[in-house]
């Protein structure tokens, strides 16, 4: 990864979700696209966008069934509430070590998320 100083910070900032939410990497993915030296970190910026996109569409279905399987069946729906909890943790902690990679100076792909995206 080829990225200066200043880049890995930004592109750690990118992938921490309490930092600006969906909003921080939609903004830098947006501001540095046209800038060919600015790929990694636009990739990062894509990368975290998505992720974090997909997570909250995630938690957001995870809450509605658990919801309607509360008024149908309550111990299940309550499993379902209380499954956000740790996937927002993993989902959290994963995130960190996103950060920690890249600000580290290493390239970092999501699972799946970065093979989709690709550079």
């Amino acid at each position: 990864m080829a990225i200066n100083q200043n880049d890995k910070m930004i592109g750690a900032y990118v992938h921490v979700p309490v930092i600006g939410g969906t909003l921080v990497p939609i903004i830098v993915w947006l501001l540095y696209r046209e800038q060919k030296d600015k790929a990694d970190l636009v990739f990062q910026a894509k990368q975290a966008a998505v992720f974090q996109i997909v997570l909250g569409v995630l938690l957001g279905l995870f809450a509605v069934l658990g919801g309607i399987l509360s008024i149908i069946i309550a111990p299940l729906g309550l499993l379902f509430s209380l499954l956000i909890l740790p996937i927002m943790g993993i989902a959290v902690l994963y995130a960190i070590f996103a950060a920690w990679k890249v600000y580290s100076g290493e390239d970092f792909k999501y699972a799946v998320i970065g093979s989709m995206l690709k550079k």
